[in-house]
């Protein structure tokens, strides 16, 4: 995520009082988001959930959590890019069986969501990648004074 995007989502997270985000895709902020949120609430008063597609990734950022003592709070899903029925084309989108399995509703509406897009695809391509980038630039995302957000990740 780019610093401008970071920021909208700090501020965000202090202005509305948010506690309970959902990142597609994990990394760095995730870590900034739960210590942001760990000065704020109370351990177990917050909630991020992070969908993230790399195995070894999700794993340092797990193991980061874990490191700051802010785990508890955070989960991070490792979900394979697979095909989907909503996705354009050969535009794969996080298996929905992973996420089922891991007690992950398959569709929103979210109190709070971060959408970055499976790597390596162009800006463009990014609202015909899955269900979950269309739902929450159009709004269906989300509930009523929520907030969504869609910002560029770190190349594949």
């Amino acid at each position: 995520m780019r610093p401008a995007g970071l920021a909208t989502v700090c501020n965000d997270i202090v202005l509305s009082g948010r506690r309970r985000i959902v990142e597609l895709g994990s990394g760095i902020s995730t870590v900034l988001l739960a210590r942001l949120l760990c000065q704020r609430w109370p351990p177990g008063g917050f909630r991020i959930a992070a969908v993230e597609h790399d195995a070894r990734w999700a794993q340092w950022v797990t193991e980061q959590l874990d490191r700051e003592g802010t785990g508890a709070d955070v989960v991070v899903v490792h979900a394979l890019l697979a095909p989907h029925p909503e996705a354009e084309g050969d535009l794969t989108w996080y298996d929905a069986a992973a996420l089922t399995a891991a007690g992950w509703r398959a569709t929103p509406p979210y109190p709070f969501s971060m959408t970055g897009w499976p790597p390596a695809r162009p800006w463009s391509s990014m609202m015909s990648s899955g269900p979950a980038s269309r739902r929450s630039c159009d709004g269906g995302s989300t509930r009523p004074g929520s907030t969504s957000t869609v910002e560029p990740t770190r190349p594949g």
